[in-house]
């Protein structure tokens, strides 16, 4: 696990929630050639830090979070990492155009539009970051 150098991951702490720290941990792992295994065996009970804050913004952060590091994620660890970079691009404009395509005709039906204006919010700061020096001096993960 020191091997991962998490701390290189910190920009995860940007929001409110870090998500997608567990898929950031596993897929590093994976680039770096180890082998992802499961003890079925181990009982464990996962403690999710983010349910004892008071946050009467939850669903909103959470969005947010996944559309910023969600972003910053395929960026950091799939598209830099493919050879046919325009199939990663085509996939993950599919998520963008869904994503918001739902929020959207979800603001018509409830005359709420917080949600696509969250998703938006978020992949903007996330494709900022991808743009900052603080993303660009990051290691590259080979």
């Amino acid at each position: 696990m020191k091997e991962l150098h998490f701390e290189e991951e910190l920009w995860l702490q940007d929001t409110k929630y870090a998500l997608p720290d567990d898929m950031v941990m596993f897929y590093k792992l994976y680039l770096k050639g180890n082998i992802i295994a499961v003890n079925q065996d181990i009982d464990f009970l996962h403690l999710d830090a983010g349910s004892s804050l008071a946050d009467n913004n939850k669903k909103l952060n959470n969005i947010y979070a996944s559309a910023r590091n969600g972003l910053i994620f395929w960026h950091r660890f799939i598209y830099i990492n493919r050879n046919k970079k325009w199939l990663s691009i085509l996939c993950f404009s599919r998520r963008v155009f869904f994503t918001s395509l739902f929020a959207l005709l979800k603001g018509f039906l409830k005359r709420d539009f917080s949600i696509f204006k969250t998703y938006l919010k978020g992949y903007r700061d996330g494709w900022n970051y991808l743009r900052s020096n603080a993303y660009k001096q990051l290691p590259l993960i080979k």
